[in-house]
């Protein structure tokens, strides 16, 4: 095995997701196969499936691996914000430790998205893409749909208005679902089947960035609860280093199923789902 000097810091946050983790073990895996130099670092907070307790185990295995306990999250009203400040928490925790042999931040969700079958090479080639310098971050793509549109801002399709829409037809199901059907799901095909792509600001899933630019990032900035905070934290580095973010066909994560085309049975069952859910989940506190 050949030894490479790149060196890379995942960033997570995790939640009710231990039914993903050994996919996120199998990435770290992947880049020690390859020689790649790797940290990572997660934020849990208030899992109820064992999350906290197998991350306990990894780290006990690997001291690489970092966890940080990201429970003030659950005291912020609204998913946005509390996105915000939970990425904000571990950013901090990042730039208090001054990793500065870290060449790379991966961004990465480790959720129902993750894929372990992203070639490293892939990863390597997204870094040599950064050195150029034209673009501040390389994120993933996702197909038949690509399915975070609250993150992107591409200059073309109208996405800064969907989560204020969407708060608007939450009551109505059929509304809420031709809304989905009519205007979201052409337009998660219509990006997807672009392949590789610039735009201002771009997540779904899985972002890299160069280390010193990560860290000089903040995802607290720009307005509004109804923004996405990786929309906040691009829109930053955007006005400190200019330049884009690119997305990549190669770099690809997995389709969510509730974010691609269902029926209006099946949708409006995981809405129905969901929201009983976030119910039991208020009820509890």
């Amino acid at each position: 095995m050949v030894q490479n000097d790149t060196s890379i810091c995942f960033v997570a946050l995790a939640r009710d997701c231990a039914k993903h983790l050994p996919k996120f073990r199998s990435i770290l895996e992947n880049f020690d196969q390859a020689g790649l130099q790797w940290r990572a670092v997660v934020g849990e907070n208030d899992s109820k499936d064992g999350t906290r307790e197998i991350l306990n185990k990894y780290c006990e295995e690997d001291s690489r691996i970092e966890l940080v306990d990201t429970s003030l999250m659950s005291k912020i009203s609204g998913r946005l914000p509390r996105m915000a400040f939970g990425r904000q928490l571990l950013l901090e925790v990042i730039k208090k430790k001054n990793y500065s042999s870290v060449d790379y931040v991966v961004v990465i969700d480790i959720d129902n998205v993750i894929n372990p079958d992203i070639d490293t090479k892939v990863f390597e080639k997204s870094f040599d893409v950064l050195k150029e310098n034209k673009f501040f971050a390389v994120s993933a793509t996702s197909v038949p749909f690509y399915y975070d549109l609250i993150a992107l801002r591409d200059g073309i399709h109208n996405t800064s208005d969907i989560i204020s829409n969407l708060n608007k037809l939450g009551r109505s199901p059929l509304n809420y679902y031709f809304y989905h059907k009519n205007v979201l799901y052409p337009m998660q095909k219509q990006i997807a089947d672009r392949g590789s792509f610039e735009c201002q600001s771009a997540f779904n899933g899985l972002c890299i960035y160069p280390y010193d630019k990560y860290v000089s990032g903040s995802y607290y900035e720009g307005n509004g609860k109804d923004v996405c905070e990786h929309v906040i934290f691009n829109e930053v580095l955007n006005e400190l280093y200019g330049g884009n973010v690119f997305a990549c066909s190669d770099l690809r994560v997995n389709v969510p199923k509730d974010h691609a085309m269902q029926s209006f049975a099946v949708f409006f069952m995981n809405r129905l789902i969901k929201m009983t859910r976030r119910m039991v989940g208020k009820i509890s506190l």
